[in-house]
């Protein structure tokens, strides 16, 4: 007897908030506090950099990079730069 497995498809968006909310015990308000800037998906913990971005300002977090509204960090913008070299 074969057994089939199937896999849910997720957006990144559903994929990030399904990490997110592992990583604060399925508490949706932690998920909204986290503080943890140096998490690469911090940028994306509410949906979209612009959300996050929200967030942020009305919790009084400062990221030690900028968020672009195109999801890209400033950090990136370093990595190419050093690419290129």
């Amino acid at each position: 007897m074969k057994m089939e497995v199937k896999m849910a498809v997720l957006s990144r968006a559903k994929a990030v908030r399904l990490k997110c909310m592992d990583c604060c015990c399925q508490q949706q308000v932690e998920v909204r506090l986290c503080n943890a800037v140096n998490c690469p998906l911090h940028p994306y913990r509410m949906g979209s950099p612009r959300a996050t971005d929200k967030a942020n300002q009305l919790l009084g977090i400062e990221l030690p990079y900028e968020i672009d509204l195109d999801g890209k960090t400033s950090e990136d913008d370093e990595c190419l730069e050093e690419d290129e070299e």
